[in-house]
Parts: structure tokens; C-alpha cells; sequence
């Protein structure tokens, strides 16, 4: 029986075990699945340049990815992070670009991705340029480039270079700037490891014609400026190639083109940053509302937890008490039945000493010391039974007398021994429970028509304190069909369902 339980704990602790598994297993997925989802949504909208709609959905993304687990998508967490950097720094917000890119680099360790390593390197450079620490640049991007060429990837090694010679003509750094330049154009119609052919980059003749200008060759800059502006799509662009022109005819002392080309630097200035102030009205609300949104979220992430932390106690505190309830009811069980065998070994030992005492009178009188013996360890013995009767709750006296009687120690001999009783002892034990217990005697009289034989006698013996398995052996029947007998007798003499052990106690509540 108790393996039976014991059985029965472990398998509802693995059920629960690997609910757990599951649950967690299921949620590991879920949490993945969404910041996919969330990141290439804002991919949409970044491709179509929708930054505000964007920057929303990479922070939705970010909310997604649980960084806790060891099976985090790191790689896909370390881009959404430098896509919102990429977007801080459009914005002219260089510190908060900083900040994403640090997390970029960590995910991105993590997962093992150096293209990502890599292009971090290259939006750090374009943040420092915003924060005016040209020193910073050109390592940045001269080992970012590096890093391209390596992997074969000769268009982006090339990409990267831009803006650190951009920095070295602003220096008037031009030697250097120039080696810079001639390494960009033979990298250019080259094929990469990707099967990519680099094309010169627009903005790609707005800085040779700016190395140009630096180096005196005035027709060359104007001839790479007009190009840019050829080529050009966005204000930025415009205003790019606008800006050269104006600095190529102030050096030159042409008024009129001066003030042609300072008028629409100065009109592509400003419809660039109304295009930039629109975007970053939106990109401030954008940003506000995931700060709220975070704010929100550790709230809800501390009450859950303070909710996990009382319903692990409340649970941990039921279970403590089920183990509480659990032991005592065993202690009790285990005590009373160690109870009862010293009151039934103290009626046997009794029962041989009273024989002894028989034997020993009629040997005669030199026996004295020996009876005076026996009749000590009788006085002694019946101590012992009516502490035993008492923590049984063993009260009536009838009933101690039957248990002490030489019928009821037939009848455990029988059942130690694992022999039947006789029909002459069952017989006379129904007359002495007819005597002892009138009420049971009227109750069983009152059922006895819808009781067989087998039924009866597992009653008189069950209130009588005998063991299911002394009861078996008793009647020579199987333990499990004692049962089956006592769960029917349940329902044929209480009309109720219940267990073998609820007859036990109903019955013996019959004096």
C-alpha cells in the first residue's frame, strides 16, 4: 500500500514537472516567435522609410526577447537594437545611438555574430562624427573595413571607408585621404564573396570633389559636385552637392553663383531638417511611449512576481501541511496497531501463565514460588493490558473480557498462523458477540437476511479488531476479496460508497 502511494506522489510530481517543461519550453518559442515578428514588421517600415512606425516595432520586439533564457535569439536581438541606433543617429541623437550599440556588441558576442560585431563598429564611427570626435573615426572605420575584407565581403570593406575619408579631407588630411579614395575605386566593379558588385556610392563624388577642392583642381570638384546633384534623390543629397558648389565659387569670387548656390544649400537645408523635425516629433512620441510601456511592464513584471512568490508559499505551506496531516495519521495508525499486538500479547501471555498456575497446583506445594512468579508477572501483565486498552480507547469491559477469553486467543493463534478458523469457533464466537454487543446482535439481526455467510462472519470478526489479512486467513478467503466484501457491506448496511477503512470505523461503533 505504501508503494502503492509513493507511486502515485512521484507520478503526479513528474506530471508536474514536465507540465512545467512544457509550459516553459512553450513560452521559450513564443517569446522568440514574436520578436521575429515584431522586427521584420519594422523592417517593412524602415525600407520604406517609415522610421517613427518602425523604431515602435523594433521596441516591440525588444519587449519579446527574454533575455533569461539560454536559447534567446542573440543575433536577431543584437539587429533590432542596431536598427534603433541607426535610427537615433539619422535623428542627430548620437548618446542614445551609443547606448543601443553597446547592447548590439553584447548580443552579438553572444550569438557569435561578427558581421554584426562589425557593422556596430561602423555606426559607432557615424555617432562619434555626430558627437564631433573625429579621432575616434577613422580607426573605427578603418578596422570595420578590415574586418569586411577579411570575409571576403569587398563592397562593404569598401562602404566603410566613406565616411573615414570624409574625416580626413574635412582635417585637410589629404595624402591620406587619398590612399583611402584610390583603395574605394579598386574595390569598385569588384565581386564580392556574396556574388555583390560594388557600384560607386553617390555621395562617393560629392567626396572626391571635395578632395579635389582641398587640392586646388577647381574644375574636377565642380565637375564631381554637378554630379552629385545629378544623382541625387534626397534633400540630404541636394544639399551635399549644393554645399560644395557654394564653397568651390566662394573660393573662386563669383558672386552670383555664390549667392545662387547659398540660396539653395539654404532651401535644401531647411526642407532637410522639416523632413527631420517631422520625423522626430513622431520619433520623440514613439520613444516616450515605450519608456511609459517599460514602465508599465516592470510594474506588471514586480507584481507577478510578488504574486509567483505567494502562491509558491501558499502552495509550499499546503504541501508542508499534507506532510504534517499525512505523518500523524500514520503515527497514529502505526501506534495503535503496535498497541493492540501489546494487548494482545499481554492477554496471551496472561492466558499461559493462568495455565502454568493450573499445572504447577497440582504438583503440589513445593510449586509455591514459581505460582507466587506467574502470578507476578500476571498482576504485571494486566497492568500492561489496561494501558494498552486505554490508548486504543478500549473502554467497555464486556469487550476486554471477550478479548481476553480463550476463544478470541484460538482465534489469533489461527490468524498468525495462517490457518482457518473452525465452524465450531465461529460458531461460539457469534453467541459470545451476541452477549458482549447487544446492539450489534439487533443490527445484524436486522440485516441479516441480505447477508451471506462470508458477510457476516467479516463483520463479527472486523468489529472484533481483527486485520483484514487475520481476516483472510481466518476465513480462508483471498486479502482482496476481504476487501471487495467490506466496500459492499458499506453499501448493503450504510447506503453509502465508501472505502474498505470506512466500514471499519462504522462498525465499530455497534456496542
Amino acid at each position: 500500500m505504501k508503494a502503492t502511494r509513493d507511486i502515485y506522489l512521484l507520478y503526479i510530481v513528474t506530471i508536474i514537472l514536465l507540465t512545467a517543461a512544457c509550459g516553459r519550453n512553450g513560452w521559450r518559442d513564443s517569446a522568440n516567435r514574436r520578436m521575429r515578428t515584431a522586427y521584420e514588421t519594422g523592417q517593412k517600415h524602415f525600407e520604406k522609410g517609415e522610421f517613427p512606425q518602425a523604431l515602435s516595432y523594433y521596441y516591440q520586439a525588444d519587449e519579446a526577447a527574454d533575455t533569461t533564457d539560454g536559447d534567446c535569439d542573440y543575433g536577431t536581438l543584437s539587429r533590432v537594437h542596431g536598427q534603433i541606433a541607426r535610427i537615433f543617429i539619422r535623428q542627430g541623437a548620437p548618446n542614445n545611438a551609443l547606448k543601443e550599440l553597446r547592447l548590439v556588441a553584447k548580443y552579438a558576442d553572444r550569438a557569435g555574430d561578427t558581421t554584426m560585431l562589425t557593422a556596430q563598429l561602423e555606426e559607432s564611427a557615424n555617432a562619434y562624427i555626430l558627437l564631433n570626435h573625429t579621432d575616434t573615426v577613422l580607426p573605427l572605420r578603418v578596422k570595420a573595413s578590415e574586418m569586411y575584407a577579411r570575409k571576403g565581403q569587398i563592397a562593404a570593406s569598401a562602404d566603410a571607408l566613406c565616411p573615414a575619408i570624409s574625416v580626413l579631407l574635412e582635417n585637410q588630411e589629404n595624402d591620406k585621404a587619398k590612399r583611402y579614395i584610390d583603395l574605394y575605386e579598386k574595390m569598385a566593379g569588384r565581386m564580392d564573396s556574396s556574388g555583390y558588385v560594388l557600384v560607386t556610392a553617390k555621395r562617393f563624388d560629392c567626396i572626391k570633389g571635395t578632395y579635389y577642392l582641398n587640392t586646388g583642381r577647381e574644375d574636377s570638384a565642380e565637375y564631381y559636385f554637378r554630379k552629385e546633384i545629378a544623382a541625387s534623390a534626397t534633400a540630404q543629397d541636394f544639399m551635399d552637392g549644393y554645399t560644395g558648389l557654394y564653397r568651390l565659387y566662394d573660393r573662386q569670387g563669383q558672386k552670383d553663383s555664390l549667392a545662387k548656390y547659398a540660396r539653395l544649400s539654404a532651401e535644401m537645408n531647411k526642407a532637410y531638417y522639416r523632413e527631420l523635425s517631422a520625423e522626430s516629433s513622431q520619433l520623440v512620441q514613439t520613444v516616450y511611449d515605450y519608456t511609459h510601456s517599460e514602465q508599465v511592464a516592470a510594474q506588471k513584471t514586480q507584481e507577478a512576481a510578488r504574486a509567483e512568490k505567494a502562491i509558491l508559499l501558499i502552495v509550499l505551506g499546503v504541501l508542508v501541511l499534507f506532510a504534517c496531516v499525512y505523518g500523524y495519521i500514520r503515527h497514529e495508525r502505526e501506534e495503535r496497531e503496535e498497541n493492540w499486538n501489546r494487548y494482545r500479547q499481554s492477554m496471551a501471555i496472561i492466558k499461559q501463565a493462568k495455565t502454568d498456575i493450573m499445572m504447577l497446583q497440582a504438583e503440589g506445594s513445593e510449586k509455591q514460588q514459581l505460582i507466587a512468579e506467574k502470578e507476578s508477572v500476571i498482576e504485571q501483565q494486566k497492568k500492561a493490558l489496561e494501558t494498552a486498552a486505554r490508548k486504543i480507547h478500549l473502554s467497555d469491559k464486556n469487550e476486554r473480557q471477550l478479548l481476553a477469553s480463550d476463544l478470541y486467543g484460538r482465534l489469533s493463534s489461527c490468524a498468525a498462523k495462517g490457518i482457518a478458523a473452525s465452524p465450531a469457533d465461529l460458531q461460539e464466537l457469534r453467541h459470545a458477540v451476541t452477549e458482549t454487543f447487544p446492539k450489534f446482535h439487533d443490527f445484524m439481526t436486522t440485516h441479516q437476511q441480505q447477508l451471506n455467510i462470508s458477510e457476516q462472519n467479516t463483520c463479527l470478526l472486523t468489529r472484533l479488531h481483527f486485520k483484514p489479512s487475520d481476516i483472510a486467513h481466518l476465513l480462508d478467503i483471498s486479502p482482496s476479496y476481504v476487501t471487495k466484501i467490506r466496500m459492499d457491506l458499506n453499501r448493503k448496511l450504510f447506503h453509502e460508497e465508501g472505502s474498505a477503512k470506512t466500514f471499519d470505523k462504522r462498525i465499530a461503533e455497534f456496542y
